[in-house]
């Protein structure tokens, strides 16, 4: 099997669940950011850190462009940092 076909594990730690994963479970946030995106909603998504704000975000994006809109995730994290 080649890198090319292999499947994602099962569990991933760390970083954005792979959009082929199996393990991952839509949540009424998915339905919702997905319906006010496509009715030209201004969206952001606030959580706290490792909760699927990165893994909801890529597969709305995903689902909007195969609708042919083009989107941009804009990470704003590192505006601030060490700012105190």
């Amino acid at each position: 099997m080649t890198d090319a076909t292999r499947r994602p594990a099962f569990y991933v730690t760390g970083g954005t669940v792979p959009l082929t994963a199996s393990s991952y479970l839509e949540r009424a946030a998915d339905h919702a950011l997905l319906a006010a995106l496509l009715a030209g909603d201004y969206c952001f998504v606030l959580n706290a850190r490792q909760m699927g704000k990165s893994s909801l975000s890529v597969r709305a994006m995903a689902t909007l462009a195969q609708a042919g809109v083009r989107t941009v995730f804009l990470d704003l994290q590192k505006f601030g940092e060490g700012r105190m």
